[in-house]
């Protein structure tokens, strides 16, 4: 009987140890887990749950204006800071009350909007993006007003070269298509007036660049050179080219997105707000 109760203690020693060489500190089992890399758009994990994708998960993210982050205001209050929610603090101001834009809510897909009245109302910040190669998202619409309208224009870190001059009336009309400054005003074939649009402007931050609408075909485009910019501003310009019309969201990356993070961003996009 002793020897028998000496094999069943020596047995339980070893699972003991086996137990505790499989523990980590803390008290949680070890487990070896490779995890694929996972950008949205992608529905599910790697693990097969839900993916907590959110641009923030694609490096490169500089700038991230939401207005349905936007704390402390009720429905039509004026917006005096529109925070950075990149964790980058590059937030856009406007120190004078009359000429800042106006928080609106339950506009799209029952979320808020920044609205803009093409006359003087805008925010701004110093010049701080680092990268001309780079892609920028707004959700933007146009409700008319005059020709030029600006939805946001981004000047170069301690200089005045204004890579990012994304437009909601490129033409010279008050007709006119969304587009860029690059060397000169350049539409896509698509018009914002009245409709809502994710568009995007994807540019190697020399010649080439593309402009998309609602992640369809993207349009190939050419142009060499860069506005002057001496201040990066939202809802217009430095030029008084003021945008009429309503922001849900800018995005800006500080390098070229690939096709499939453009994808993810722009389906991510498509969940929040339903808007095509």
């Amino acid at each position: 009987m002793k020897l028998r109760a000496f094999i069943f203690a020596a047995l339980a020693s070893v699972l003991v140890v086996s137990a505790m060489a499989l523990v980590q500190p803390g008290g949680f089992a070890a487990k070896s887990v490779l995890r694929a890399p996972h950008y949205v758009g992608m529905r599910g994990s790697a693990e097969g749950g839900s993916s907590a994708f959110t641009p923030a998960s694609i490096p490169g993210l500089q700038l991230w204006l939401d207005a349905s982050q936007i704390v402390g205001l009720n429905d039509g209050d004026p917006v005096a800071t529109w925070n950075d929610v990149s964790g980058n603090g590059f937030d856009f101001v406007q120190g004078t009350g009359s000429a800042r834009p106006t928080y609106k809510t339950g506009i799209l897909n029952g979320k808020p909007i920044v609205r803009f009245d093409g006359v003087d109302d805008k925010l701004t910040r110093a010049n701080f993006i680092t990268s001309a190669a780079s892609t920028t998202f707004a959700v933007v619409t146009r409700s008319g007003g005059s020709a030029f309208q600006e939805v946001v224009v981004l000047g170069a870190s301690g200089g005045s070269t204004g890579w990012v001059v994304l437009s909601a009336s490129a033409a010279g009309g008050a007709g006119g298509n969304w587009g860029v400054y690059q060397g000169g005003w350049v539409e896509s074939l698509t018009n914002l007036s009245g409709v809502w649009k994710t568009i995007r402007y994807n540019t190697d931050g020399a010649s080439a660049f593309t402009l998309t609408t609602n992640n369809g075909t993207p349009e190939s485009k050419t142009g060499s050179g860069f506005a002057t910019i001496n201040t990066s501003t939202v809802g217009g310009d430095e030029y008084n080219q003021m945008l009429t019309g309503d922001i849900a969201a800018i995005l800006h990356y500080n390098r070229q997105l690939t096709t499939d993070e453009m994808n993810s961003v722009e389906n991510w996009l498509l969940a929040q707000y339903a808007h095509y």
